[in-house]
């Protein structure tokens, strides 16, 4: 599995272009493996969502599903020569926000059970900090998605005031 994956990012590569330049895209999508894209009638497949950036005019876009990768496999393949389709994922914390983690490999997920500092870890849980460190050590971006909705509000700025290993590397403007 780990070759099939190193051989989707020389395929994803291989769709970037290589010249400077302004380039439209957008780091926030779902497929149908994200239960909220049936809701919002945003459910497309990769494919589909290659054909959509080519009819709105978008370079790339990041499929980023709640919690899982399975739509991150064969992307280049879904995406054609034209469209740059980046491996991500949405670590969803139901308790304490949304981050959206764009250009990973294909093979790698993200742990979403994170605590805000002073909030005491239970089992299998983990640091934002943490989290950001393994994102970025295999390349991606992370970004807080939606950071001051009602109930899915990015609840880690405090400490990412106190702490810049806590920062993420962009905060989303607009969904």
């Amino acid at each position: 599995m780990r070759t099939e994956s190193v051989q989707h990012v020389k395929d994803l590569t291989d769709t970037v272009l290589d010249a400077p330049g302004w380039y439209r895209g957008d780091l926030h999508a779902h497929t149908p493996a994200s239960s909220d894209a049936w809701k919002s009638g945003s459910a497309m497949s990769p494919a589909q969502w290659a054909a959509e950036c080519r009819r709105i005019g978008l370079d790339y876009l990041a499929l980023t599903d709640h919690n899982v990768v399975s739509q991150n496999l064969r992307l280049a393949e879904a995406a054609g020569e034209d469209v740059l389709l980046m491996a991500g994922e949405e670590m969803t914390n139901w308790f304490h926000g949304h981050a959206t983690v764009s250009g990973m490999s294909p093979g790698d997920w993200f742990d979403w059970r994170q605590r805000p500092a002073g909030v005491p870890l239970q089992p299998n849980e983990g640091t934002v900090r943490q989290f950001l460190e393994a994102a970025r050590a295999s390349g991606a971006y992370v970004s807080a998605a939606h950071p001051l909705g009602a109930q899915l509000s990015w609840q880690f700025f405090p400490e990412a005031a106190a702490n810049p290993a806590a920062r993420t590397d962009g905060v989303e403007v607009w969904t």
